[in-house]
């Protein structure tokens, strides 16, 4: 696999492609994240109304993703069949487990929030991407206790190899609790000389790439 851009979002920090970007980085401003994600959406054009209406995780998986495909030339509204997205996260939708569950608990005032019910699987964010951006290949959220370079490489590698039609992959590492947030997000291709028989090579170039960028 190679590298097309990547994409690194952490604190008041925003990477792409190895340059900060401090006209964006200036823009994460805000008591809260959610309120920070919105003014950020808003600087970067974003005419998506439903954004604003998502949990913190999935607007920052939007603004990750809305950053690499831009970088790379791609827009919102052409199809993208051959594009795949695979994330891994750690805590997933936890926070808005959290956040629902405080509506539910009280039997005398039952009021569950259908907009959060929505927000609580940890996958919701794949689908976030894909309906904003128009990708249609395969999806997928995989919940690890941290970044694992070898499984980051692993699932891009299967799905390469075991679905023809699948050219490019979205794939990141995002995590949004409370108060905490950071998205590793890259665009990566299947390269011209990948070979089954140099299948380990192919892997440890790769590490070596990650651990260079992230």
């Amino acid at each position: 696999m190679r590298v097309i851009s990547f994409c690194k979002i952490s604190g008041h920090s925003i990477v792409l492609d190895g340059e900060r970007q401090p006209d964006l980085e200036g823009h994460l401003q805000g008591q809260m994240l959610s309120e920070k994600f919105d003014n950020l959406f808003k600087v970067m054009h974003g005419d998506y109304p439903r954004f604003y209406r998502l949990d913190d995780y999935s607007k920052l998986g939007i603004i990750a993703a809305e950053l690499i495909l831009r970088k790379a030339g791609l827009d919102t509204v052409t199809p993208k069949p051959d594009m795949g997205i695979i994330l891994h996260t750690r805590s997933g939708s936890l926070y808005a487990d959290s956040m629902y569950a405080q509506t539910i608990q009280d039997i005398l005032d039952f009021n569950p929030d259908p907009e959060l019910f929505a927000r609580i699987h940890s996958n919701a964010v794949c689908s976030d991407i894909a309906l904003r951006n128009n990708i249609t290949g395969e999806s997928a959220v995989f919940l690890s206790d941290g970044f694992n370079y070898e499984m980051f490489y692993r699932m891009g590698a299967d799905v390469f190899a075991t679905d023809p039609d699948v050219k490019q992959l979205l794939m990141g590492y995002l995590e949004c609790y409370g108060s905490y947030a950071s998205a590793f997000f890259c665009l990566v291709e299947k390269a011209m000389d990948d070979r089954p028989e140099d299948y380990e090579l192919r892997q440890e170039r790769f590490f070596i790439e990650l651990l260079r960028i992230y």
